[in-house]
């Protein structure tokens, strides 16, 4: 961004679609947060190089943001912070990579209506989710998806780590009316 950037701040819709950002994920985190009224946001096939330090440095925060479309062929390890008004969340990406933590991600779109969740290359075997009992347990929040009440997943393997996920999902999501889970064909 050029020195002296203020942000947008009436921005309400923010869609980039094979963008480059070229001094790494910062520059994109910068982006969102200076647009504090942010509340539908895309980002399909960005370029973002980033070192492993930066994947675990940056997050999504837009408190007003109500729609979040994420298509990547790459897993930048994007984050959300607290999203109080998100409503539906698509979200097409690879989350292979080793610094995924994708329970985290989860948590941090727990107040979603909506989610859709297309995932190439979730079951590679780069991460292992022992999600028993115990560990579901662990991960509850009092109100965790409380207005959850549609998830699709597409091209999933079936997994032990997927199943469990789903698991998670039924779990948490008391008002749920609609869980589509599509193998990869």
């Amino acid at each position: 961004m050029p020195p002296g950037f203020t942000g947008f701040p009436n921005l309400t819709k923010l869609t980039l679609f094979h963008v480059g950002f070229p001094d790494g994920p910062r520059e994109l985190e910068a982006l969102i947060s200076v647009s504090p009224l942010l509340e539908k946001l895309s980002l399909l096939f960005l370029e973002v190089p980033c070192s492993n330090d930066e994947y675990l440095q940056w997050a999504i925060q837009a408190p007003k943001l109500q729609y979040l479309l994420i298509d990547e062929l790459r897993d930048y390890v994007w984050q959300t912070n607290d999203l109080p008004s998100l409503e539906e969340a698509q979200i097409h990406a690879a989350m292979y990579s080793t610094h995924r933590d994708f329970i985290k991600l989860m948590t941090g779109l727990e107040r979603t209506k909506m989610l859709n969740i297309t995932i190439p290359g979730w079951s590679d075997g780069s991460q292992v989710v022992n999600a028993d009992d115990k560990f579901l347990n662990a991960q509850w929040v009092d109100g965790m998806f409380a207005k959850l009440h549609t998830v699709r997943m597409k091209n999933i393997l079936c997994f032990s780590n997927e199943m469990h996920f789903v698991e998670f999902i039924l779990s948490k999501a008391r008002v749920l009316q609609v869980l589509s889970v599509c193998p990869m064909q």
